[in-house]
């Protein structure tokens, strides 16, 4: 089933984008249009994404992924925060990245891509002032850690709300939406852990171990 409507959707997907192409090469184009042709395109770019997660979800096996695909964080989270840049572009709020040691995963970028991605989305969605900062700890495994100034949340409701959410049947349109179900079934695919914490002054830390990934690209 995922196949099928992930082939399916690669059509429209491609026509947007070529419409996005032809459009961006008129003269007559306002200075105006080309933000929002390029958020077009980047959307374009993330469903290509979402689309090759499903159908890698949908034919690997959870046990022993086999890939031989290298990530290097270095890479990875810069282009991240860039990408996501605009979520907090209208509001006193700035990413801040520390120096990344250097590390690479052996894993897809693209399914890392989307983890984080929905992880930075989310720190933006609910900070409105102060900081969302990201860092990588390699002192017992590979931690990649992003903590926000936000609203914060109380850990036992949020527990309760995200097993409610799972177990329950969202009417179509509501629910926890696609960015949830992939990260969740990213992290079970991969062996990696997710957590929550609140921090005690108001914000969250969210705490991606990417341990289980940790690899030495072969020379």
């Amino acid at each position: 089933m995922i196949d099928q409507a992930s082939h399916e959707f690669r059509t429209p997907i491609a026509v947007i984008a070529s419409a996005v192409d032809v459009l961006d090469t008129l003269p007559e184009l306002p200075a105006t249009a080309h933000r929002p042709l390029h958020r077009i395109r980047e959307t374009v770019d993330n469903l290509h994404e979402i689309m090759a997660a499903l159908l890698f979800l949908s034919r690997e096996q959870p046990t022993d992924n086999g890939t031989r695909e290298w990530c290097d964080l270095r890479e990875l989270l810069p282009a991240l925060v860039h990408d996501h840049q605009h979520l907090v572009s209208n509001k006193p709020v700035a990413f801040e990245l520390t120096p990344l040691p250097a590390t690479v995963l052996n894993t897809p970028a693209a399914m890392l891509r989307i983890a984080v991605s929905n992880l930075l989305r989310n720190a933006a969605e609910n900070t409105h002032q102060g900081s969302i900062g990201i860092d990588v700890n390699t002192d017992d495994g590979v931690l990649l850690r992003i903590t926000d100034t936000g609203v914060g949340f109380d850990p036992e409701q949020v527990a309760r709300d995200y097993t409610q959410s799972l177990r329950a049947q969202p009417a179509p349109g509501t629910g926890p939406g696609l960015g949830l179900f992939l990260s969740q079934r990213i992290c079970e695919h991969f062996g990696w852990r997710l957590s929550f914490d609140s921090i005690p002054n108001g914000g969250t830390r969210a705490t991606l171990d990417l341990s289980n990934s940790v690899a030495t690209p072969q020379l």
